[in-house]
């Protein structure tokens, strides 16, 4: 055989192999092939809850940030990116829960964050657990949704019952004390949650909750249960809300002169769009949180609290909520477990098991807050604090060693604020 012959000879069988390998790469689906960790998000950019689910997605991509710029969460000697896939889920449970189904089953996402509310965690949760596909959230701590017994549903968040305790505990050392309390919540499950929580624990703490009301979700004038609660001059009055209700309770209550000596909000009022919209009116209202800057808490990735808390404003202008807090943490639990399950990309049934097994077993600490999930999925480890718009600003102001501001109490009339 000459030369020429032997060089046709090896071309022709350099292009056979070529085309063997790439019928093979053809064969192996795609995400078999993927190296990198592919999450996924429904949740809200609009409806109701596009605020928050805007605020949420935020937290999640921060963490991303960071761990893309670290190179990837490590496994095993080597570092795989992360990416997260969202859809809007238009604040709509029904919508959150189609979208989630397509996130498993058609963009092969291997772990879940969760969406904004319990309204939506709770049917969208019943997907990831058919599926058994972890999801971690921190905006759905309605008691009702971990009385289930779902395995798969993690919450970073202590439950929205228990939020009531660091205010009363607030409120029980001002000066004068106050003596009674009025709650009131919209009927869906976070805010009766919140709203429960306000009236167990204001009677623990010795107030006397002199009304307790419920409204439809819907309804957007509640001048006429404010001018009820005003006719009893409570000394307190407490919300189960989100952004919109609790801008709602501050602009309907000036409008007929209603003034308590302090608002409790179980969400909202840290949102920056609550102080910005209200201006003054916003001021002295009262919201619990999970970290301060004088937080005592760290991890490698984060820094201290205090870093981590300069970090997200650097990055998007604002102080991080609660919520916010408790998505990066949770970013941080699934990035342990990942590495705990020594698991690689992508996450077959199998895999997503031992990352579930890790999740129950995690107890860590992180810049963002610690993270240790009952058996129930709830986060019952995260301390709670009390911050209080001044000036403009969200500060800390409970417990003492965290506080960044004392506690202004009482609330000065709507005339002289």
């Amino acid at each position: 055989m000459n030369r020429r012959k032997i060089i046709t000879v090896g071309k022709n069988l350099l292009l056979v192999i070529s085309i063997f390998l790439f019928l093979l790469a053809s064969y192996i689906p795609a995400e078999a092939q993927r190296e990198k960790f592919v999450f996924g998000s429904a949740i809200a950019h609009t409806g109701k809850f596009a605020r928050e689910g805007t605020n949420l997605k935020r937290a999640y991509d921060f963490w991303a940030g960071l761990v893309n710029a670290q190179g990837g969460i490590e496994v095993k000697g080597k570092k795989y990116p992360v990416e997260i896939i969202y859809y809007d889920d238009k604040s709509d449970p029904a919508t959150a829960t189609k979208l989630m189904e397509k996130l498993i089953t058609e963009d092969k996402v291997d772990l879940i964050f969760g969406p904004f509310s319990s309204d939506c965690v709770g049917p969208s949760s019943t997907i990831t657990e058919k599926y058994k596909t972890p999801m971690i959230e921190a905006a759905g701590n309605a008691r009702p949704l971990f009385t289930r017994g779902f395995k798969y549903l993690f919450c970073t968040l202590r439950p929205a019952d228990e939020l009531a305790d660091p205010y009363m505990r607030l409120l029980s050392r001002a000066t004068p004390k106050p003596q009674t309390v009025a709650v009131i919540a919209p009927k869906a499950p976070f805010y009766l949650s919140a709203a429960a929580g306000f009236k167990a624990y204001g009677e623990k703490y010795g107030f006397q909750v002199i009304h307790f009301e419920t409204y439809p979700v819907e309804m957007e004038d509640i001048t006429p249960i404010l001018q009820k609660v005003k006719a009893k001059n409570p000394d307190v009055l407490c919300v189960g809300s989100h952004t919109v209700v609790a801008m709602m309770v501050m602009k309907q209550s000036k409008e007929i002169d209603f003034n308590p000596k302090a608002y409790c909000f179980s969400f909202g009022t840290l949102t920056p769009e609550f102080a910005k919209e209200l201006g003054k009116d916003a001021e002295n209202t009262l919201e619990y949180s999970y970290i301060s800057p004088k937080a005592p808490f760290s991890d490698p990735m984060l820094g201290t609290t205090g870093q981590f808390i300069e970090a997200f404003k650097k990055k998007y202008g604002i102080y991080p909520d609660g919520t916010q807090a408790c998505a990066v943490a949770g970013g941080t639990a699934f990035q342990m477990a990942i590495q705990k399950a020594s698991v690689t990309p992508p996450l077959t049934e199998e895999k997503r098991v031992k990352v579930r097994e890790e999740l129950a077993n995690l107890d860590i600490v992180t810049a963002a807050g610690p993270v240790k999930f009952d058996p129930t999925g709830l986060n019952m480890k995260n301390p709670l604090a009390i911050f209080q718009i001044q000036k403009g600003n969200p500060v800390c102001v409970d417990p003492p060693d965290w506080a960044e501001a004392k506690f202004f109490y009482p609330s000065p009339s709507w005339k002289i604020r």
